[in-house]
């Protein structure tokens, strides 16, 4: 699919993940069923950012009335991942990567 063609990202997706919307899409014909798993999976990766960022401006344990606990980001940035990963596996698709998409070169199969 060329880029004129390629349907407009998810307007709630952070820069990133609609960089990686676009270079799905010139990679890969998608149907209407893929796109929304797709977007899903990108949206699963930006929650799992947001949570990641609230951990690294926080700390890892919380204090509260309760206590000291775990951030509750860190449930959250779980779990997006999982969701995110589990999407993207249906997609058929590398996991995105901060560089170009694909598989990182290696020594042939596992």
């Amino acid at each position: 699919m060329n880029r004129a063609k390629t349907p407009p990202a998810p307007t709630d997706l952070s820069p990133g993940s609609k960089r990686i919307w676009r270079d799905v899409h010139q990679g890969w014909d998608l149907d209407e069923s893929a796109r929304q798993l797709l977007g899903i999976a990108l949206r699963g990766f930006d929650r799992a950012a947001q949570a990641r960022a609230l951990v690294a401006r926080d700390g890892l344990i919380v204090t509260g009335t309760r206590g000291p606990r775990p951030h509750p980001a860190v449930s959250i940035e779980r779990t997006s991942t999982e969701l995110a990963l589990k999407a993207w596996r249906q997609l058929n698709l590398d996991v995105p990567a901060p560089g170009p998409m694909g598989r990182p070169p290696g020594r042939g199969p596992a």
